[in-house]
Protein backbone atom coordinates (compact mmCIF):
# COMPACT_ATOMS: atom_id res chain seq x y z
CA UNK A 1 0.00 0.00 0.00
CA UNK A 2 2.85 1.91 0.97
CA UNK A 3 4.53 1.39 -2.61
CA UNK A 4 1.20 2.17 -4.50
CA UNK A 5 1.50 5.91 -2.71
CA UNK A 6 5.17 6.68 -3.45
CA UNK A 7 4.55 5.68 -7.09
CA UNK A 8 1.34 7.79 -7.30
CA UNK A 9 3.42 10.80 -5.88
CA UNK A 10 6.03 10.21 -8.11
CA UNK A 11 3.90 10.21 -11.32
CA UNK A 12 2.51 13.55 -10.09
CA UNK A 13 5.47 14.91 -9.60
CA UNK A 14 6.57 13.73 -13.34
CA UNK A 15 3.32 15.01 -14.94
CA UNK A 16 4.15 18.86 -13.39
CA UNK A 17 7.70 18.69 -14.50
CA UNK A 18 6.53 18.02 -17.88
CA UNK A 19 3.82 21.15 -17.49
CA UNK A 20 7.26 23.10 -15.96
CA UNK A 21 9.20 22.08 -18.96
CA UNK A 22 6.43 22.98 -21.79
CA UNK A 23 6.19 26.14 -19.51
CA UNK A 24 10.24 26.57 -20.31
CA UNK A 25 10.14 26.09 -23.55
CA UNK A 26 7.46 28.59 -24.34
CA UNK A 27 8.71 31.01 -22.28
CA UNK A 28 12.09 30.54 -23.88
CA UNK A 29 10.85 30.20 -27.22
CA UNK A 30 8.88 33.42 -27.29
CA UNK A 31 12.12 35.26 -25.44
CA UNK A 32 14.21 34.16 -28.40
CA UNK A 33 12.36 36.00 -30.90
CA UNK A 34 10.63 38.96 -28.87
CA UNK A 35 14.75 39.65 -27.65
CA UNK A 36 15.53 40.09 -31.11
CA UNK A 37 14.50 43.40 -31.26
CA UNK A 38 14.03 46.64 -29.37
CA UNK A 39 10.94 46.90 -31.00
CA UNK A 40 7.65 45.90 -31.26
CA UNK A 41 5.62 44.30 -34.01
CA UNK A 42 2.48 46.05 -33.57
CA UNK A 43 1.80 49.81 -33.79
CA UNK A 44 -1.22 49.81 -30.89
CA UNK A 45 1.82 48.72 -28.67
CA UNK A 46 3.14 52.07 -28.84
CA UNK A 47 -0.28 53.82 -27.77
CA UNK A 48 -0.08 50.96 -24.59
CA UNK A 49 3.58 52.21 -24.41
CA UNK A 50 2.77 55.73 -23.63
CA UNK A 51 -0.07 54.91 -21.53
CA UNK A 52 2.28 52.56 -19.26
CA UNK A 53 5.20 55.60 -19.45
CA UNK A 54 2.66 58.08 -18.44
CA UNK A 55 1.55 56.20 -15.51
CA UNK A 56 5.04 55.28 -14.35
CA UNK A 57 5.69 59.30 -14.63
CA UNK A 58 2.64 60.33 -12.86
CA UNK A 59 1.15 58.02 -10.96
CA UNK A 60 -2.20 57.98 -12.65
CA UNK A 61 -3.41 56.77 -16.86
CA UNK A 62 -4.40 59.27 -19.12
CA UNK A 63 -7.99 59.84 -19.16
CA UNK A 64 -7.96 62.52 -21.93
CA UNK A 65 -5.93 61.91 -24.65
CA UNK A 66 -5.18 64.98 -26.60
CA UNK A 67 -3.21 63.43 -29.46
CA UNK A 68 -5.81 61.37 -30.57
CA UNK A 69 -7.95 62.92 -33.37
CA UNK A 70 -7.57 66.50 -32.00
CA UNK A 71 -8.39 65.06 -28.91
CA UNK A 72 -10.76 62.45 -26.89
CA UNK A 73 -11.59 60.77 -23.43
CA UNK A 74 -10.11 57.51 -22.93
CA UNK A 75 -12.60 55.00 -20.66
CA UNK A 76 -11.82 52.23 -18.31
CA UNK A 77 -9.22 51.55 -15.72
CA UNK A 78 -6.26 50.45 -17.61
CA UNK A 79 -5.04 47.68 -14.96
CA UNK A 80 -3.23 46.26 -17.24
CA UNK A 81 -1.04 48.67 -18.18
CA UNK A 82 -0.55 50.11 -14.52
CA UNK A 83 0.77 46.42 -13.46
CA UNK A 84 3.02 46.91 -16.30
CA UNK A 85 4.26 50.50 -15.39
CA UNK A 86 5.49 48.79 -12.32
CA UNK A 87 7.92 46.94 -14.15
CA UNK A 88 8.37 49.40 -16.89
CA UNK A 89 9.70 52.07 -14.11
CA UNK A 90 11.69 48.93 -12.26
CA UNK A 91 13.57 47.34 -15.41
CA UNK A 92 13.12 49.44 -18.21
CA UNK A 93 11.31 49.12 -22.20
CA UNK A 94 12.34 44.97 -22.21
CA UNK A 95 10.18 44.30 -19.17
CA UNK A 96 7.27 45.44 -21.76
CA UNK A 97 8.41 42.38 -24.10
CA UNK A 98 9.16 40.09 -20.92
CA UNK A 99 6.06 39.89 -18.70
CA UNK A 100 4.06 39.68 -21.50
CA UNK A 101 6.00 36.72 -22.38
CA UNK A 102 5.82 35.36 -19.29
CA UNK A 103 2.04 35.90 -18.70
CA UNK A 104 1.52 34.05 -21.85
CA UNK A 105 3.74 31.12 -21.25
CA UNK A 106 2.25 30.74 -17.45
CA UNK A 107 -0.83 29.64 -19.62
CA UNK A 108 0.24 26.04 -19.94
CA UNK A 109 -0.65 25.53 -15.92
CA UNK A 110 -4.13 27.18 -16.45
CA UNK A 111 -4.81 24.89 -19.64
CA UNK A 112 -3.05 21.94 -17.76
CA UNK A 113 -5.39 21.85 -14.47
CA UNK A 114 -8.78 22.37 -16.68
CA UNK A 115 -7.43 19.27 -18.60
CA UNK A 116 -6.61 17.07 -15.69
CA UNK A 117 -10.19 18.38 -13.77
CA UNK A 118 -12.01 16.05 -16.52
CA UNK A 119 -9.58 13.39 -17.52
CA UNK A 120 -7.15 10.79 -15.48
CA UNK A 121 -4.48 10.50 -18.16
CA UNK A 122 -1.41 13.02 -17.36
CA UNK A 123 -0.21 12.30 -20.82
CA UNK A 124 -3.33 13.50 -22.32
CA UNK A 125 -3.89 16.59 -20.16
CA UNK A 126 -0.16 17.59 -20.65
CA UNK A 127 -0.34 17.30 -24.72
CA UNK A 128 -3.78 18.94 -24.46
CA UNK A 129 -1.54 21.84 -22.70
CA UNK A 130 1.11 21.76 -24.85
CA UNK A 131 -1.32 22.18 -28.05
CA UNK A 132 -3.05 24.89 -26.13
CA UNK A 133 0.00 27.46 -26.07
CA UNK A 134 0.95 26.79 -29.32
CA UNK A 135 -1.98 27.47 -31.21
CA UNK A 136 -0.72 29.79 -34.35
CA UNK A 137 -3.14 32.40 -33.82
CA UNK A 138 -2.70 32.77 -30.26
CA UNK A 139 1.43 33.19 -30.72
CA UNK A 140 1.17 35.76 -33.45
CA UNK A 141 -1.30 37.77 -32.16
CA UNK A 142 0.27 37.66 -28.43
CA UNK A 143 4.10 38.25 -29.59
CA UNK A 144 5.99 41.08 -29.22
CA UNK A 145 3.18 43.75 -28.24
CA UNK A 146 2.07 45.33 -25.49
CA UNK A 147 -1.54 43.69 -25.31
CA UNK A 148 -3.73 42.97 -21.88
CA UNK A 149 -4.96 39.97 -23.66
CA UNK A 150 -1.31 38.43 -22.60
CA UNK A 151 -2.72 38.44 -19.12
CA UNK A 152 -7.00 38.22 -19.93
CA UNK A 153 -6.55 35.05 -21.68
CA UNK A 154 -4.52 33.26 -18.36
CA UNK A 155 -6.92 34.96 -15.78
CA UNK A 156 -9.97 34.15 -17.84
CA UNK A 157 -9.06 30.61 -17.88
CA UNK A 158 -8.21 30.37 -14.03
CA UNK A 159 -11.69 32.02 -13.26
CA UNK A 160 -12.92 28.84 -15.40
CA UNK A 161 -11.22 26.57 -13.01
CA UNK A 162 -12.45 28.30 -9.79
CA UNK A 163 -16.17 28.20 -11.12
CA UNK A 164 -15.32 24.14 -11.65
CA UNK A 165 -14.16 24.09 -7.66
CA UNK A 166 -16.23 26.95 -6.48
CA UNK A 167 -17.74 24.41 -3.66
CA UNK A 168 -14.28 24.89 -2.13
CA UNK A 169 -13.86 28.14 0.16
CA UNK A 170 -10.67 29.45 -1.68
CA UNK A 171 -11.59 28.80 -5.22
CA UNK A 172 -15.01 30.59 -4.28
CA UNK A 173 -12.92 33.96 -3.12
CA UNK A 174 -10.54 33.58 -6.26
CA UNK A 175 -14.07 33.23 -8.68
CA UNK A 176 -15.20 36.73 -6.55
CA UNK A 177 -11.99 38.51 -7.13
CA UNK A 178 -11.75 37.78 -10.65
CA UNK A 179 -15.22 38.24 -11.08
CA UNK A 180 -14.97 41.75 -10.02
CA UNK A 181 -11.11 42.09 -12.01
CA UNK A 182 -12.11 40.52 -15.40
CA UNK A 183 -15.10 43.28 -16.57
CA UNK A 184 -12.57 45.78 -14.80
CA UNK A 185 -9.75 45.19 -17.03
CA UNK A 186 -11.60 44.39 -20.96
CA UNK A 187 -14.90 43.89 -22.20
CA UNK A 188 -14.08 40.61 -22.87
CA UNK A 189 -15.81 40.10 -19.76
CA UNK A 190 -19.01 39.92 -21.71
CA UNK A 191 -17.80 36.74 -23.55
CA UNK A 192 -17.52 34.95 -20.42
CA UNK A 193 -21.06 35.94 -19.03
CA UNK A 194 -22.63 35.24 -22.38
CA UNK A 195 -20.20 31.66 -22.51
CA UNK A 196 -21.96 31.27 -18.68
CA UNK A 197 -25.45 31.61 -19.70
CA UNK A 198 -24.67 29.09 -22.31
CA UNK A 199 -23.66 26.64 -20.16
CA UNK A 200 -26.91 26.99 -18.25
CA UNK A 201 -29.01 26.28 -21.12
CA UNK A 202 -26.91 23.45 -22.06
CA UNK A 203 -27.29 21.51 -18.95
CA UNK A 204 -30.63 22.18 -19.52
CA UNK A 205 -30.94 20.55 -22.77
CA UNK A 206 -28.34 17.98 -22.08
CA UNK A 207 -30.34 17.51 -18.85
CA UNK A 208 -27.43 17.53 -16.61
CA UNK A 209 -27.75 18.72 -13.13
CA UNK A 210 -26.19 22.50 -12.37
CA UNK A 211 -25.66 22.63 -8.51
CA UNK A 212 -27.73 25.71 -6.80
CA UNK A 213 -24.23 27.24 -6.12
CA UNK A 214 -23.34 27.28 -9.60
CA UNK A 215 -26.17 28.83 -11.21
CA UNK A 216 -25.64 31.52 -8.73
CA UNK A 217 -22.06 32.17 -9.04
CA UNK A 218 -23.42 32.77 -12.74
CA UNK A 219 -25.99 34.88 -11.90
CA UNK A 220 -23.08 36.93 -10.10
CA UNK A 221 -20.89 37.30 -12.32
CA UNK A 222 -23.55 38.29 -15.23
CA UNK A 223 -24.98 40.80 -13.04
CA UNK A 224 -20.94 42.20 -11.96
CA UNK A 225 -19.67 41.98 -15.24
CA UNK A 226 -23.26 43.99 -17.05
CA UNK A 227 -23.07 46.35 -13.94
CA UNK A 228 -19.62 47.55 -14.07
CA UNK A 229 -19.51 47.80 -18.43
CA UNK A 230 -22.36 50.22 -17.63
CA UNK A 231 -20.51 52.43 -15.51
CA UNK A 232 -17.68 52.52 -16.99
CA UNK A 233 -19.38 52.96 -20.79
CA UNK A 234 -22.14 54.84 -19.71
CA UNK A 235 -21.07 57.93 -21.28
CA UNK A 236 -20.34 56.03 -24.85
CA UNK A 237 -23.29 54.13 -24.92
CA UNK A 238 -24.49 57.60 -24.70
CA UNK A 239 -22.67 59.50 -27.28
CA UNK A 240 -22.31 56.46 -30.07
CA UNK A 241 -25.26 54.18 -29.37
CA UNK A 242 -24.68 50.35 -30.07
CA UNK A 243 -22.20 51.59 -31.87
CA UNK A 244 -20.07 50.67 -28.54
CA UNK A 245 -20.59 46.88 -29.70
CA UNK A 246 -18.72 47.48 -32.69
CA UNK A 247 -15.94 49.91 -31.05
CA UNK A 248 -17.12 52.49 -33.30
CA UNK A 249 -15.15 50.96 -36.24
CA UNK A 250 -15.21 52.92 -39.04
CA UNK A 251 -17.15 50.73 -41.94
CA UNK A 252 -14.18 51.20 -44.06
CA UNK A 253 -12.03 49.12 -42.32
CA UNK A 254 -14.84 47.00 -40.65
CA UNK A 255 -14.16 43.99 -42.51
CA UNK A 256 -10.47 43.77 -41.30
CA UNK A 257 -12.38 42.82 -37.57
CA UNK A 258 -15.20 40.94 -38.04
CA UNK A 259 -14.94 38.38 -40.86
CA UNK A 260 -17.04 35.27 -41.71
CA UNK A 261 -15.80 31.84 -40.68
CA UNK A 262 -14.42 29.37 -43.14
CA UNK A 263 -12.74 25.52 -42.27
CA UNK A 264 -9.70 26.55 -43.91
CA UNK A 265 -9.30 29.29 -41.55
CA UNK A 266 -10.10 27.48 -38.86
CA UNK A 267 -7.26 25.02 -39.67
CA UNK A 268 -4.34 27.39 -40.62
CA UNK A 269 -5.26 29.43 -37.27
CA UNK A 270 -6.01 26.88 -34.82
CA UNK A 271 -4.60 23.89 -35.99
CA UNK A 272 -5.42 20.44 -37.11
CA UNK A 273 -4.77 18.28 -34.26
CA UNK A 274 -6.95 21.13 -31.94
CA UNK A 275 -9.84 21.13 -33.88
CA UNK A 276 -10.28 17.40 -34.90
CA UNK A 277 -9.27 16.33 -31.19
CA UNK A 278 -11.41 18.81 -30.01
CA UNK A 279 -14.44 18.52 -31.82
CA UNK A 280 -14.20 14.51 -31.30
CA UNK A 281 -13.67 15.67 -27.69
CA UNK A 282 -16.86 17.55 -27.69
CA UNK A 283 -18.68 14.50 -28.86
CA UNK A 284 -17.62 12.13 -25.89
CA UNK A 285 -18.10 14.83 -23.51
CA UNK A 286 -21.41 15.52 -24.61
CA UNK A 287 -22.18 11.66 -25.00
CA UNK A 288 -21.01 11.03 -21.88
CA UNK A 289 -22.74 13.85 -20.10
CA UNK A 290 -19.26 15.67 -19.04
CA UNK A 291 -20.75 18.49 -17.08
CA UNK A 292 -17.66 19.56 -16.26
CA UNK A 293 -16.38 20.24 -20.48
CA UNK A 294 -19.77 21.98 -20.80
CA UNK A 295 -18.16 25.27 -19.58
CA UNK A 296 -15.61 24.88 -22.51
CA UNK A 297 -18.12 23.34 -24.92
CA UNK A 298 -20.24 26.78 -24.00
CA UNK A 299 -17.20 28.88 -24.73
CA UNK A 300 -16.58 27.23 -28.25
CA UNK A 301 -20.23 27.64 -29.18
CA UNK A 302 -20.19 31.26 -27.69
CA UNK A 303 -17.57 32.45 -29.98
CA UNK A 304 -18.29 30.92 -33.16
CA UNK A 305 -21.78 32.67 -32.55
CA UNK A 306 -20.37 36.25 -31.68
CA UNK A 307 -17.77 36.30 -34.45
CA UNK A 308 -20.53 34.66 -36.78
CA UNK A 309 -22.56 37.55 -36.07
CA UNK A 310 -20.41 40.09 -36.18
CA UNK A 311 -19.68 40.89 -32.46
CA UNK A 312 -16.44 39.54 -32.18
CA UNK A 313 -13.36 40.36 -33.44
CA UNK A 314 -12.27 37.74 -35.34
CA UNK A 315 -9.43 36.64 -34.21
CA UNK A 316 -9.59 37.13 -30.51
CA UNK A 317 -13.00 34.71 -31.33
CA UNK A 318 -11.04 32.47 -32.79
CA UNK A 319 -8.33 32.37 -30.03
CA UNK A 320 -10.90 31.31 -27.15
CA UNK A 321 -12.13 28.90 -29.68
CA UNK A 322 -8.69 27.03 -30.62
CA UNK A 323 -7.78 27.45 -26.84
CA UNK A 324 -10.89 25.76 -25.35
CA UNK A 325 -10.68 23.36 -27.86
CA UNK A 326 -7.20 22.14 -27.16
CA UNK A 327 -8.00 21.57 -23.70
CA UNK A 328 -11.28 19.27 -24.52
CA UNK A 329 -8.98 17.75 -27.16
CA UNK A 330 -7.35 16.02 -23.54
CA UNK A 331 -10.81 13.76 -23.82
CA UNK A 332 -10.12 13.03 -27.21
CA UNK A 333 -6.25 11.77 -26.46
CA UNK A 334 -7.66 10.02 -23.50
CA UNK A 335 -10.21 7.96 -25.76
CA UNK A 336 -7.21 7.30 -28.22
CA UNK A 337 -4.92 5.67 -25.32
CA UNK A 338 -6.89 3.66 -23.57
CA UNK A 339 -8.68 1.80 -27.15
CA UNK A 340 -4.81 1.52 -27.93
CA UNK A 341 -4.41 -0.02 -24.82
CA UNK A 342 -7.40 -2.10 -25.44
CA UNK A 343 -6.31 -3.80 -28.64
CA UNK A 344 -3.04 -5.64 -29.92
CA UNK A 345 -1.22 -2.51 -30.76
CA UNK A 346 -0.96 -1.74 -27.05
CA UNK A 347 2.49 -3.07 -26.93
CA UNK A 348 3.47 -0.16 -29.25
CA UNK A 349 1.73 2.34 -26.94
CA UNK A 350 4.48 4.03 -25.59
CA UNK A 351 5.98 4.25 -29.57
CA UNK A 352 2.05 5.65 -30.71
CA UNK A 353 2.27 8.52 -27.60
CA UNK A 354 5.79 9.54 -28.92
CA UNK A 355 4.32 9.93 -32.64
CA UNK A 356 1.23 11.81 -31.45
CA UNK A 357 3.92 14.47 -29.63
CA UNK A 358 5.80 14.43 -33.01
CA UNK A 359 2.75 15.61 -34.68
CA UNK A 360 1.63 17.83 -32.39
CA UNK A 361 5.20 19.45 -32.69
CA UNK A 362 5.15 19.13 -36.42
CA UNK A 363 1.54 20.36 -36.98
CA UNK A 364 1.48 23.08 -34.52
CA UNK A 365 5.05 23.93 -33.18
CA UNK A 366 7.11 24.18 -36.39
CA UNK A 367 4.43 26.23 -38.23
CA UNK A 368 4.36 28.35 -35.09
CA UNK A 369 8.27 29.05 -35.55
CA UNK A 370 8.00 29.93 -38.99
CA UNK A 371 5.04 32.40 -38.76
CA UNK A 372 7.00 34.08 -35.62
CA UNK A 373 10.14 34.48 -37.50
CA UNK A 374 8.03 36.08 -40.12
CA UNK A 375 6.26 38.14 -37.33
CA UNK A 376 9.80 39.47 -36.00
CA UNK A 377 10.98 40.26 -39.93
CA UNK A 378 7.74 42.26 -40.30
CA UNK A 379 8.39 43.87 -37.18
CA UNK A 380 8.79 48.03 -37.21
CA UNK A 381 12.25 48.54 -37.45
CA UNK A 382 14.76 51.49 -36.48
CA UNK A 383 14.64 52.81 -39.95
CA UNK A 384 10.61 53.21 -39.77
CA UNK A 385 10.97 55.05 -36.88
CA UNK A 386 13.60 57.23 -37.44
CA UNK A 387 10.59 59.88 -39.10
CA UNK A 388 8.77 59.89 -35.82
CA UNK A 389 11.94 60.79 -33.98
CA UNK A 390 12.75 63.37 -36.53
CA UNK A 391 9.46 64.73 -35.75
CA UNK A 392 9.65 64.54 -32.14
CA UNK A 393 13.20 66.63 -32.41
CA UNK A 394 11.63 69.28 -35.03
CA UNK A 395 8.31 70.33 -35.39
CA UNK A 396 6.25 72.06 -32.94
CA UNK A 397 4.43 70.50 -29.94
CA UNK A 398 1.08 71.67 -31.48
CA UNK A 399 1.55 69.88 -34.79
CA UNK A 400 -0.46 67.59 -36.12
CA UNK A 401 0.60 64.99 -38.17
CA UNK A 402 -1.28 63.38 -41.00
CA UNK A 403 -0.09 59.81 -41.36
CA UNK A 404 -1.69 56.07 -42.81
CA UNK A 405 -4.33 54.85 -40.15
CA UNK A 406 -2.14 51.92 -38.94
CA UNK A 407 0.71 54.35 -38.02
CA UNK A 408 -1.28 56.83 -36.31
CA UNK A 409 -0.26 55.32 -32.76
CA UNK A 410 3.40 55.78 -33.89
CA UNK A 411 2.79 59.63 -34.65
CA UNK A 412 1.51 59.82 -30.63
CA UNK A 413 3.59 57.21 -29.67
CA UNK A 414 7.10 58.29 -30.63
CA UNK A 415 7.20 61.71 -32.18
CA UNK A 416 4.47 62.93 -29.51
CA UNK A 417 2.64 64.72 -31.88
CA UNK A 418 -1.32 65.21 -32.85
CA UNK A 419 -2.22 62.86 -35.31
CA UNK A 420 -5.50 62.58 -37.82
CA UNK A 421 -6.84 59.26 -36.79
CA UNK A 422 -5.48 56.01 -35.31
CA UNK A 423 -6.81 52.77 -34.55
CA UNK A 424 -8.57 53.99 -31.26
CA UNK A 425 -11.86 54.45 -32.61
CA UNK A 426 -13.88 54.43 -29.47
CA UNK A 427 -15.87 58.39 -28.92
CA UNK A 428 -14.55 59.73 -31.82
CA UNK A 429 -17.34 61.61 -33.40
CA UNK A 430 -18.36 61.16 -36.95
CA UNK A 431 -15.50 58.46 -37.12
CA UNK A 432 -17.08 57.39 -40.89
CA UNK A 433 -16.24 60.52 -42.70
CA UNK A 434 -12.97 61.15 -40.58
CA UNK A 435 -11.16 58.11 -41.51
CA UNK A 436 -12.77 58.34 -45.43
CA UNK A 437 -11.78 62.18 -45.83
CA UNK A 438 -8.08 61.76 -43.87
CA UNK A 439 -7.44 58.41 -46.17
CA UNK A 440 -8.57 60.40 -49.20
CA UNK A 441 -5.55 62.68 -48.99
CA UNK A 442 -3.04 60.07 -50.00
CA UNK A 443 -5.13 59.70 -53.00
CA UNK A 444 -6.39 62.91 -54.52
CA UNK A 445 -5.11 64.23 -56.99
CA UNK A 446 -7.00 67.87 -56.73
CA UNK A 447 -5.14 70.16 -55.09
CA UNK A 448 -7.77 72.34 -53.95
CA UNK A 449 -9.19 70.07 -52.64
CA UNK A 450 -6.86 68.50 -50.46
CA UNK A 451 -6.17 72.23 -49.65
CA UNK A 452 -9.39 72.39 -47.85
CA UNK A 453 -9.02 69.19 -46.04
CA UNK A 454 -5.63 69.70 -44.47
CA UNK A 455 -6.77 72.98 -43.54
CA UNK A 456 -10.08 71.21 -42.09
CA UNK A 457 -8.28 68.74 -40.01
CA UNK A 458 -5.39 71.69 -39.36
CA UNK A 459 -2.22 69.51 -41.03
CA UNK A 460 1.04 70.12 -40.85
CA UNK A 461 3.35 67.01 -41.93
CA UNK A 462 2.55 64.43 -43.87
CA UNK A 463 4.12 61.21 -43.75
CA UNK A 464 4.22 59.32 -46.61
CA UNK A 465 5.86 55.69 -46.13
CA UNK A 466 6.30 52.91 -48.36
CA UNK A 467 3.75 50.96 -46.75
CA UNK A 468 1.33 53.50 -47.50
CA UNK A 469 2.30 54.15 -50.85
CA UNK A 470 1.75 50.26 -51.41
CA UNK A 471 -1.71 50.40 -49.43
CA UNK A 472 -2.97 52.78 -51.58
CA UNK A 473 -1.14 51.64 -54.61
CA UNK A 474 0.47 55.68 -55.70
CA UNK A 475 4.12 56.58 -56.05
CA UNK A 476 4.07 59.98 -54.34
CA UNK A 477 1.00 62.69 -53.48
CA UNK A 478 -0.11 63.47 -57.04
CA UNK A 479 -1.02 66.99 -55.17
CA UNK A 480 2.14 67.58 -53.86
CA UNK A 481 3.85 69.19 -56.73
CA UNK A 482 3.63 72.23 -55.57
CA UNK A 483 6.68 73.39 -54.08
CA UNK A 484 4.91 76.56 -52.74
CA UNK A 485 2.66 74.56 -50.51
CA UNK A 486 4.43 71.25 -50.29
CA UNK A 487 8.10 71.07 -49.67
CA UNK A 488 9.96 67.59 -48.38
CA UNK A 489 11.99 68.07 -45.43
CA UNK A 490 12.71 64.32 -44.16
CA UNK A 491 13.71 60.88 -46.80
CA UNK A 492 14.78 57.68 -45.70
CA UNK A 493 13.89 53.93 -47.14
CA UNK A 494 11.57 53.32 -45.50
CA UNK A 495 9.31 57.11 -45.98
CA UNK A 496 9.27 60.78 -46.41
CA UNK A 497 7.70 63.90 -44.17
CA UNK A 498 5.83 66.05 -46.26
CA UNK A 499 5.65 69.47 -44.71
CA UNK A 500 2.09 71.96 -45.45
CA UNK A 501 4.01 75.59 -45.90
CA UNK A 502 1.01 77.51 -47.88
Amino acid sequence: MLKKKKKGKIMRLRSLDVVFLIFLLVFVFRLFFVLQTPNFSDNDAYYNLRQIAYIADNGRHLSYDELSYGGREIFGIPIFSYIMSVFYALFGIYALKIIPAFFISMFVFAAYIIAKKFTEDNISANLAALCSVFIPLFIFKTLNNISSYSLIFLLSFFFIYAFYRIEERHYLILFILLSFLLPLMHPISFLLAISLIMYLILGYVENIEISGVKKEAVLFYIIVTFLFNFIIYKDAFTQIGLGVIWQNIPHIVLSEFFKDINILDLILNIGIVPLIAGIIGVYFSLRNKNKDVLVLIAICITSILLVTLKLLNFSIGLIFLGIALSVISAVAFEKFLKYIDLTKLSKYLKAIKVSMLLFIVLTLVVPSMLGTANVIDNTIKDEEIAPFLWMKENTALSATILTDLDEGNLATGIAERKSVFDTNFLLVKNVDSVVEEASSLFTLESEVKALELITKYDVDYIYLSEKTKKEYGIEMLKYGMDEKCFEKVFQNEYGEIIEIIC
